[in-house]
């Protein structure tokens, strides 16, 4: 069901949980979508605030540094 964009963002969810970088064109052909399709994903998710777009796909969002006591 990788015509759902949930079940998509899921997917791309857990790539980036294990550490991977998002290639939009790879994940395009991985599972066999549209690149447009794979870069409205990346959005969502980067509205979301889950991913970071970078050029030609997206990566993990860094953690919120923990605040500095002085």
């Amino acid at each position: 069901m990788l015509n759902v964009p949930e079940t998509r963002q899921q997917q791309l969810l857990a790539k980036l949980a294990s550490g991977e970088q998002l290639i939009a064109q790879d994940l395009a052909v991985e599972f066999g979508v549209s690149l447009d399709t794979i870069r409205r994903d990346i959005i969502a998710l980067e509205q979301q605030g889950k991913a970071q777009r970078v050029r030609g796909g997206a990566v993990a969002t860094a953690p919120a540094s923990p605040a500095v006591s002085g």
